[in-house]
């Protein structure tokens, strides 16, 4: 008994060193992916392999892409169309349906 003890505490200290338990949620990953993207380019091609839904110009002359990922999550990029840049991001969804595990 005591040596299985032994045994999988080992396991779980190197489940850890290999990174297979993520102390990241599955929500904050999404955010902590899609908030990377914002200061680089945009990637066009992404309305083509993406579940892309529409493009809207704002009022500030931006353009915003939203794209549909599952049922209920949404999430879109503002994109400053004289550059290319992504100048912002943001969501509609729940934290289970705008999830990406880690």
């Amino acid at each position: 008994m005591r040596q299985m003890r032994y045994f999988i505490i080992i396991g779980m200290l190197f489940g850890d060193l290999l990174g297979c338990r993520s102390s990241v949620s599955p929500h904050q990953n999404f955010k902590d992916f899609m908030n990377n993207r914002i200061g680089r380019k945009f990637d066009y091609e992404e309305t083509r392999r993406n579940h892309f839904v529409k493009e809207v110009e704002l009022q500030n002359g931006n353009k915003e892409y939203w794209f549909k990922m599952r049922k209920t999550c949404r999430y879109m990029f503002e994109v400053n169309p004289e550059s290319g840049i992504v100048v912002g991001m943001r969501y509609e969804g729940t934290e289970e349906t705008c999830a990406i595990v880690p």
